[in-house]
């Protein structure tokens, strides 16, 4: 019985699995290349993926901007968050905990408003200003302010930050003059003239000359085949939304009319090689609330709901004042 190649499903690969993919087969076809002996054809192959490899790292590029551009935006929206708490402490009915808020606020307004500086100015503004309130001189002003989580949340952030700007700057690659889908069927090209005319020499020539080389190519495409799968099982399969992680929400003002929170909501989700990616769900297309007891003062309560991919229901709570 002869060992057939197995087809991959290329068509239904994500592109880092179709880049890696192709990167594994070629490094196969190498390493049998006295057996394939089809030297113009792994030329083809190898410049095929150089160039796929070459658009993928551009796309990347972009993604790396996006997410500093994302997390910019979280940031600036933590660093307001914790201000306005700085601010509204200014009318504590505790004297001590208005004089903290004074303290706290004088420091901020030194720096000026960091949202509004360049990346790396306020990359290193952030920096030097969290330094400062986790500082001794600032512990019992932040413990009376309550704001050690909003600190920490800024922290994280300025870092992640700059992990995707030191992302970007990696990606130096020149803009590449074909899309990705083109590329792709470059690859594939090269690859399916590769298969074929092995599989022509097979039934030709001695098929035990292509034993090895056909179970270490099979090996690799049956692994990235079944990616694809459970992949597909993944984009079909209902998310709870229970364990999401909601961002705190500042004590509002009293009004007399219903006051309308949309949460901050992010989930982590294990990805196929057990890593965990955090996921920042978007409300109307992620999830639904509604609300109770949302215009007299005291506990005001959200209830949210998965939609769409996600399931299952939380709540969450905040204050009126």
């Amino acid at each position: 019985m002869k060992i057939k190649i197995r087809k991959p499903e290329l068509g239904r690969y994500k592109n880092a699995d179709h880049v890696e993919y192709n990167e594994e087969s070629y490094g196969t076809c190498i390493r049998y290349e006295s057996e394939i002996d089809e030297q113009i054809l792994l030329e083809a192959y190898h410049y095929a993926i150089e160039q796929e490899v070459n658009v993928y790292h551009w796309i990347r590029k972009g993604e790396f901007t996006e997410q500093k551009e994302k997390t910019d935006k979280k940031r600036d929206s933590i660093y307001r968050g914790m201000c306005g708490i700085v601010r509204a402490n200014l009318k504590n009915f505790n004297p001590v905990v208005r004089n903290y808020a004074t303290h706290v606020l004088d420091l901020i307004n030194n720096y000026g408003n960091i949202t509004r500086n360049g990346y790396d100015a306020e990359t290193s503004a952030i920096d030097s200003l969290v330094n400062r309130l986790e500082g001794s001189k600032y512990a019992d002003a932040v413990e009376a302010l309550e704001i050690s989580g909003w600190i920490q949340e800024l922290s994280d952030l300025n870092a992640l930050f700059k992990t995707y700007a030191r992302d970007t700057l990696k990606e130096n690659v020149k803009k590449p003059d074909i899309t990705m889908k083109k590329a792709r069927k470059i690859t594939d090209l090269a690859l399916r003239a590769i298969i074929e005319k092995i599989t022509a020499k097979i039934n030709t020539e001695c098929p035990c000359d292509f034993t090895e080389f056909i179970r270490e190519f099979n090996a690799a495409t049956d692994h990235y085949n079944i990616i694809v799968h459970e992949h597909y099982g993944r984009l079909h399969a209902k998310i709870d939304i229970n364990p999401a992680n909601i961002a705190d929400i500042a004590v509002q003002q009293y009004t007399g009319k219903p006051i309308f929170i949309i949460p901050e909501l992010t989930l982590a989700v294990k990805e196929r090689d057990e890593s965990v990616k955090i996921v920042e769900l978007i409300f109307s297309e992620d999830f639904s609330v509604t609300y109770k007891n949302n215009i007299n003062c005291g506990t005001a309560h959200i209830i949210i709901t998965g939609i769409g991919k996600y399931t299952g229901e939380i709540n969450a709570t905040f204050n009126i004042n």
